[in-house]
């Protein structure tokens, strides 16, 4: 046993090894790094601090550590986004389960790896993005340990790890408006779930009362307002009075391109997933010699998944299936009103949406049926969602580019080690390695390209 952890161990050093030797390919990158740094240079901390807070962000923490790793210190901030992007690769695997192998570290960190170019290097690798973005959510993953471990394994926690599990959520809480939203809600439904089982544990409330608090530090910024009304100006003007049908149609074309464009590698694995755990169960039932029938519904995604994969191997760039913006050329309302005068065109304008909303529904109801946890996964599905519609509402829905999509991409992928995990489906070497294809192929490209041009965080 002493063998087994010592190896774990060493293998756990070396994996963080190669992740920090990758951030010597990143630099501080014109535009906001360039900013941050020059403006450490004007202010003193505190009175950068409150200055920011007054007139333009709640996200303090976010904002405390871009003035001091900005300030010369960069090397650091390269060390300490290495232990968070694998700690966040470990903690991805403790909120599903128990025990952690670093086989199933590997497997996690090769599942952020299905995220886009974009996503990747705007939120993980780049020191103002994965401030305000990766190192929220890992924080916040530790703080909703607890609760995990309660809710759903029915365990009870030491004192100690819920004063932590306050101190990472307050500081995840106010650093990102998408983290605090996703921190609210879970402990709010893990708190329900422990009243409808009839479970008294009053101390859980300590984590709780935190989370508002730091929520409510970033929310109740008086310089939210003024950040608001600026970033109109500069990004969209009239954004402010549009009404709330224009924020829905403009949010709905926006959350369909970058999920199923930007986020469309972990889609599919999701996909692929759910098909293989469909093939493994059925298996084990014929073994019991049973009648196996698969629903309408599976059959569906399997014919939709195959379809989408021979899409993406031999199908045009601009295939009327990824041409989202094509319905921005008619008057949506309009349309459907008037819809046997619309031309044809509008109406394969529609086709990416119908398509990939049946797609999304046959994918959730799978999820949903073979998930041994339906609660967490419906709250993980459902947060994913909300933290893209939340951006309906913000005048820099184009401008904040993929970063914003990094809080979405996670809690998908914790519906996938959860749905790995269960159906033990990648259980050896060779299956790690052929996970992995894909993935490393990703991040190879991604940090070459860096190497050959010059490293760009925004792709």
């Amino acid at each position: 046993m002493g063998k087994l952890k010592n190896k774990q161990a060493w293998g756990m050093f070396l994996f963080f090894i190669l992740v920090y030797g990758l951030h010597f390919v990143i630099s501080a990158a014109p535009g906001d790094d360039t900013w941050f740094m020059d403006i450490s240079q004007k202010y003193s901390f505190i009175d950068y601090l409150f200055w920011r807070y007054s007139t333009w962000s709640g996200r303090i923490y976010a904002e405390a550590n871009l003035y001091i790793f900005l300030d010369g210190k960069i090397w650091i901030w390269r060390l300490v986004n290495s232990m968070i992007l694998v700690a966040t690769s470990y903690l991805l695997v403790r909120i599903v389960q128990k025990k952690v192998t670093l086989f199933n570290v590997l497997v996690a960190f090769l599942a952020m790896g299905f995220c886009s170019k974009s996503v990747l290097s705007s939120s993980f690798f780049w020191i103002t993005g994965s401030i305000n973005y990766l190192w929220p959510i890992c924080f916040a993953l530790i703080a909703v340990l607890p609760y995990a471990d309660i809710v759903f394994r029915n365990e009870s926690v030491k004192l100690r790890i819920l004063v932590t599990s306050s101190l990472f959520g307050f500081l995840a809480a106010c650093s990102n408006e998408q983290v605090a939203l996703c921190l609210i809600c879970f402990s709010l439904l893990s708190h329900l779930t422990l009243t409808f089982k009839r479970v008294k544990n009053v101390r859980l409330a300590i984590p709780s009362v935190m989370f508002g608090l730091g929520a409510a530090i970033l929310f109740i910024a008086p310089g939210s307002q003024l950040r608001f009304v600026a970033e109109v100006n500069r990004w969209f003007p009239g954004f402010d009075s549009l009404p709330l049908k224009d924020h829905i149609y403009i949010g709905s074309i926006w959350m369909f391109e970058k999920l199923f464009i930007e986020l469309k590698g972990i889609i599919i694995l999701l996909s692929l997933i759910s098909i293989v755990s469909i093939y493994k169960s059925s298996r084990v039932e014929l073994k019991d010699d049973h009648i196996i029938r698969y629903s309408f519904i599976e059959k569906f995604l399997l014919i939709d998944f195959a379809f989408v994969v021979v899409l993406h191997l031999i199908g045009p760039d601009d295939s009327i299936f990824f041409s989202f913006d094509k319905i921005k050329s008619f008057s949506f309302h309009q349309s459907l009103l008037l819809f046997w005068d619309s031309p044809l065109s509008f109406w394969f304008a529609l086709v990416p949406y119908v398509f990939w909303s049946i797609y999304a529904f046959c994918l959730a109801y799978v999820l949903f049926k073979l998930s041994p946890n339906k609660a967490f996964t419906f709250f993980c599905l459902t947060a994913a969602l909300f933290s893209m519609i939340v951006m309906f509402f913000s005048p820099t829905i184009y401008a904040s580019g993929s970063r914003v999509l990094s809080v979405s991409a996670v809690l998908f992928i914790i519906v996938t080690i959860h749905l790995l995990n269960k159906n033990n489906i990648i259980n050896t070497k060779l299956g790690l390695c052929l996970f992995g294809v894909l993935p490393i192929y990703n991040l190879i490209s991604l940090f070459c390209g860096w190497i050959v041009n010059g490293y760009s965080p925004i792709l």
